[in-house]
C-alpha cells in the first residue's frame, strides 16, 4: 500500500486546474483586442502621426512636444492593455480587479492621447476644429466600447467563476 501524501499541490497542478477554468468567446475576443490587435492599431497610429504632422513643425513649435506626448500616452496605454490581456489569460484566482482596474486605466490613457494633439499642439483654431471633428466621434465610439467590455468584465457571472480566489 502506497501511502497518501497529503499537503500543498505542486506548481504543474495548479497550472491544470487553473487552466481547467476555460475562457469563454467574450473573453477570447477582449484579450484578442486588448493584444494583437491594439498593439497593431497602436504601432500604425505611433508611425504614422510623426509624418503626418511634419510639414507643420517648424511653424509651430509646440507640437513636437504634443507628438511626443501622444507617443509617450499611446505607449503605455499598449503596455496597459497588453498587462490586461496577459492578467485575463492567465486566469490567476483574485486577480480580476486588477484586469478592471487596468482595462480602464489603458481606456483613460487611449482616451486623453487622442487629445494631446489638438490640446498641446499650439496648431490654429481651424485646424483644431477639423481635428475635434474627427477625433471627438473615433473618441466616443472608443469610450461606448470600453464601457461595453468593462459592464462585462464586472457584471459576468462568468467572469466572476473564472477568476474567483
Amino acid at each position: 500500500v502506497r501511502p497518501r501524501r497529503i499537503g500543498i499541490p505542486n506548481a504543474s497542478a495548479k497550472r491544470l486546474a487553473l487552466m481547467q477554468k476555460k475562457l469563454t468567446g467574450w473573453l477570447i475576443l477582449l484579450i484578442i483586442i486588448l493584444g494583437p490587435l491594439q498593439f497593431g492599431g497602436a504601432a500604425r497610429s505611433l508611425s504614422s502621426v510623426p509624418g503626418y504632422f511634419r510639414p507643420y513643425l517648424a511653424d509651430y513649435p509646440s507640437l513636437p512636444v504634443a507628438i511626443m506626448v501622444y507617443q509617450f500616452l499611446m505607449g503605455i496605454s499598449i503596455v496597459v492593455w497588453a498587462y490586461t490581456a496577459w492578467v485575463l489569460f492567465r486566469r490567476e484566482p483574485g486577480t480580476l480587479k486588477t484586469a478592471q482596474v487596468t482595462f480602464a486605466a489603458g481606456a483613460a490613457l487611449c482616451i486623453v492621447d487622442s487629445f494631446s494633439i489638438i490640446v498641446l499642439g499650439g496648431l490654429p483654431s481651424d485646424f483644431a476644429n477639423r481635428m475635434i471633428e474627427r477625433t471627438v466621434p473615433a473618441a466616443a465610439g472608443s469610450v461606448l466600447m470600453c464601457i461595453v467590455w468593462y459592464l462585462y468584465l464586472i457584471q459576468s457571472e462568468r467572469v466572476r467563476e473564472i477568476y474567483a480566489a
